[in-house]
């Protein structure tokens, strides 16, 4: 969502943050900082992309999939997911020396990302992992 700005995916995590479904903020963080710089530049991400979704996207694709006479706020619809996306990207000291080390030195110190949060260390080993530091 924060690299494509489809409207789609818009709607799928307001649906997620609306829904009442209970999740680990900061579990859900450090894991989306993980596997997003497996697959790009973190320090290109930017929220403000959130409120360039184009209303004609919306239109285009996605009302068509849904319920029929279902409304969507946009305005709403975009806050929402705009503050929630900001906290996944605001980073605290040591989650932005983990990026730094990441993009700078190559290496992947992840004791500094997850801190106090319980993963599991198998991760050092992923094969994304050493495939994305050997090629950045």
């Amino acid at each position: 969502m924060l690299t494509r700005a489809a409207s789609r995916d818009l709607f799928d995590v307001f649906n997620l943050l609306a829904g009442g479904l209970e999740f680990d903020e900061k579990k859900l963080k450090k894991c989306f900082i993980f596997y997003f710089c497996l697959a790009d530049d973190f320090r290109k991400l930017d929220a403000k992309i959130i409120s360039e979704i184009d209303p004609i996207e919306i239109k285009k694709f996605l009302l068509p999939l849904l319920e029929k006479g279902r409304k969507v706020e946009l305005d709403n619809v975009v806050e929402v997911v705009k503050e929630f996306a900001s906290k996944m990207i605001l980073l605290n000291e040591s989650e932005q020396r983990y990026i730094d080390f990441f993009y700078e030195k190559k290496k992947a110190d992840l004791s500094l990302l997850f801190e106090d949060v319980k993963y599991n260390t198998n991760l050092k080993n992923h094969p994304m992992l050493e495939w994305r530091l050997k090629n950045l």
